[in-house]
């Protein structure tokens, strides 16, 4: 009964989300034309830029300087994007507004709305230098769990780009002009070069076009369904079943998850409304997942009972360790939950790419490997 259950709830997902599907077009081209432009020429604002914004501004304010003169000095020996905006957020806090009505008002387009709120809730405490210690902290685990999968996978997609670089070289400068040869020379050719010889034929420019025309059309809908909730939903779940990638993926956002809960209620969030958050940054299918959670919790069930609804993605010792966190209220809980899932995150990539490698570096030995036996074959029949 369960298994007809979530069948009979995904086909309702999917049914609702392909009737949306028109009304979303623009919202996925707006995003699409973002997204290329940032991947061009680099986001606005880097997080680089925003973590050392933070940083300088905190050791200021914690050293007893103003935030107006802080920002004033900030402002006149910054080198980057992010100089209009600190003019900006000065002029605002001069004219009397709070920090957090500043970043919100002229830079709510560059930080996140979890790092604003962070600001908001340091103001009202009392604990400003926190705060700011916090947001830069916050963010520097974005940039870090980001870039711990793009270093760990830069090594196999060179090894790639270079294989199958050389592959095509050796392909359209060498392979034809040795089966030129055999063929004016009338040597049988055995079945592995007929092979070489038909997988020539079959990479031609018609064939690569319509396989380059069929990837941008699956890469869009790939790329659609990010934007689209009910979609999104169903693909997060397929792919949280995916063996080590599934598993890789759910840490990943498992571990920003928790790092984001962990700073922001400890610097005085509400738990409603950092799910609230939660659910503006997040992707459809775990904004989904958010939102169940800040409803129930808003009618008073407890985070860890809701959790158990979504145990495929949260996990049996995150959920006991909230239950844990319940009823003790220790904050430091929730970091040892967030380092532990960094961790593992970490750990994942490490075991992912040692099963990765020795399969790229295998299936390019073996097509070189067939590549030369292909071409060479044929000689040690002319020779003998």
């Amino acid at each position: 009964m369960k298994i007809i259950r979530m069948l009979r709830y995904n086909y309702l997902i999917l049914k609702k989300s392909l009737r949306d599907l028109p009304s979303m077009i623009p919202k996925v081209w707006d995003n699409l034309l973002s997204d290329l432009y940032n991947l061009i020429f680099g986001p606005r604002v880097s997080l680089d830029e925003q973590i050392l914004f933070f940083l300088q501004l905190h050791s200021m304010f914690k050293s007893g300087i103003p935030l107006t003169t802080g920002l004033k000095a900030i402002h006149a020996g910054w080198r980057g994007r992010l100089k209009d905006y600190i003019y900006s957020i000065y002029k605002a806090i001069y004219s009397g507004k709070s920090l957090s009505k500043a970043l919100e008002l002229h830079a709510s387009s560059i930080f996140p709305p979890i790092v604003i709120s962070i600001i908001r809730a340091g103001e009202y405490t009392g604990n400003l230098d926190k705060a700011l210690e916090l947001a830069s902290r916050l963010l520097e685990t974005k940039r870090n769990l980001s870039w711990a999968i793009i270093s760990s996978l830069t090594y196999p997609a060179v090894i790639i780009i270079a294989g199958i670089s050389g592959i095509v070289i050796f392909n359209s400068f060498f392979l034809s002009t040795m089966i030129k040869l055999y063929q004016d020379l009338e040597v049988p050719l055995p079945k592995i070069t007929k092979m070489l010889i038909a997988i020539n034929h079959f990479l031609n420019l018609r064939t690569l076009t319509i396989t380059g025309i069929f990837l941008l059309i699956l890469g869009l809908f790939l790329y659609s369904v990010k934007y689209i909730p009910g979609l999104n939903f169903l693909a997060f779940q397929l792919l949280l079943k995916l063996p080590i990638i599934g598993d890789l993926y759910r840490k990943y956002y498992l571990s920003y998850l928790m790092r984001m809960m962990y700073i922001s209620i400890s610097s005085g969030v509400s738990v409603s409304e950092t799910l609230k958050l939660l659910e503006k940054m997040s992707t459809p299918a775990i904004a989904k997942i958010c939102r169940d959670i800040s409803d129930k919790v808003y009618m008073g069930s407890s985070i860890y009972k809701v959790m158990k609804e979504y145990d495929w993605f949260f996990g049996r010792v995150v959920i006991d360790m909230m239950r844990i966190y319940e009823e003790t209220s220790r904050e430091d809980l929730l970091k040892k939950i967030a380092d532990m899932m960094e961790f593992e995150y970490r750990l994942s990539i490490s075991n992912f790419l040692k099963v990765i490698e020795p399969m790229i570096m295998g299936l390019m030995g073996g097509f070189v490997l067939f590549m030369a036996a292909g071409i060479f074959a044929p000689m040690v029949k002319l020779f003998k």
